[in-house]
């Protein structure tokens, strides 16, 4: 295509900065030279500004990525820190229907007339009945 104020020239062609510097100084069409030059000057900037957007987008989809990795990680830890309490907290029904919660206990016993146990809402609820009392029992 061709440039206004631009004689003989039918497609610009990007050309480095010194061959511009040096076509002004030799006399060349100023006004040509200098459209040329400002026009490379402008693609030079779009494409700095493109890649500074690329970049920009990377830099911000890394750190989105961080932050579900954190939230992962807090998630996964909270969660197995709510399983190790619920492994190691085992809550006991007994006759009055109160419910107690007991760190540790001992192994089964013999004495027990029955030992039960069931996996209820994440929870161990154990229990041995005797003939006249129920006892808090953990294994």
């Amino acid at each position: 295509m061709m440039h206004d104020g631009c004689p003989g020239r039918q497609r610009r062609v990007l050309l480095p900065i010194p061959t511009y510097c040096r076509a002004l100084k030799e006399g060349y069409p100023a006004y040509c030279q200098l459209t040329e030059f400002l026009r490379y000057l402008v693609y030079l900037l779009s494409r700095h500004v493109k890649s500074a957007q690329q970049q920009q987008q990377q830099q911000q989809q890394q750190q989105q990525q961080q932050q579900q990795q954190q939230q992962q990680q807090q998630q996964q830890q909270q969660q197995q820190q709510h399983r190790q309490i619920e492994n190691n907290v085992i809550q006991f029904p007994f006759a009055l229907g109160a419910k107690r919660r007991i760190i540790s206990a001992l192994p089964p016993s013999s004495n027990g007339l029955g030992c039960f146990a069931d996996l209820l809402r994440g929870g161990v609820w154990v229990w041995v009945v005797t003939r006249k009392h129920e006892f808090p029992f953990s294994f």
